[in-house]
């Protein structure tokens, strides 16, 4: 199985910048999620503002066909686009238990003058555009048997209250264009081979490298 190409998430940056944002007053809240509240709330980027997440996760998908480009987890930092006409390529959908606030752009970008904060933004920003590329780079061309593969060691990797709140079937299904079928298919091979436990549909166990 191929290595798939992992980033550094910076999260020291985020959690600076959004820290500025939070003291100034300016973020108004949109969305906290209690414990036993199952809720989403979607989020359109815009020229006009900046979304933010303080606690929880939002999964980024592709506006044309709602594909999950990634989950990401708190502190995160979505931007809008850059032209008032301009249609926005992705959207976040903010999933439940979790906290997420709106700020005008122009106070952000103001505060981040006042605080000297444009190389931590700007590192924030190319990480989120490598994020995309690489996610490609991992999957596209590659078979189907170590793109779903990629992806399990995604799932594995994200916190055990994100695991248990979603089915590996479902995971799977909402970032690739493959039939139900194809994906049983090549989860049943994984689990036959011992490389993959799962019990009722969450992940429990997953050893990326094939036995033998």
């Amino acid at each position: 199985m191929m290595r798939i190409l992992r980033m550094m998430k910076p999260n020291d940056e985020m959690k600076l910048i959004i820290s500025k944002w939070l003291s100034s007053g300016a973020a108004r809240i949109i969305i906290k999620s209690e414990i036993g509240i199952e809720r989403t709330l979607g989020v359109k980027p815009n020229n006009t503002d900046f979304v933010f997440l303080t606690e929880g996760a939002m999964d980024i998908r592709r506006t044309r066909d709602d594909l999950v480009f990634c989950t990401a987890l708190a502190p995160y930092i979505m931007s809008g686009t850059d032209h008032p006409e301009s249609e926005a390529y992705f959207y976040g959908e903010i999933r439940a238990h979790s906290v997420a606030y709106r700020i005008k752009k122009e106070t952000a970008l103001n505060l981040v003058e006042k605080f000297n904060l444009f190389k931590q933004l700007w590192i924030v920003e190319k990480y989120k555009s490598q994020a995309i590329w690489r996610r490609d780079a991992n999957l596209n061309g590659a078979s189907v048997k170590v793109a779903i593969g990629e992806l399990i060691t995604v799932l594995s990797m994200l916190p055990p209250e994100f695991r248990k709140s979603i089915s590996v079937y479902k995971f799977l299904q909402e970032r690739t264009k493959y039939s139900k079928s194809t994906i049983m298919r090549v989860v049943n091979h994984y689990r036959d081979n011992g490389q993959l436990d799962i019990k009722n549909g969450i992940l429990i166990e997953w050893i990326p490298k094939e036995k033998g």
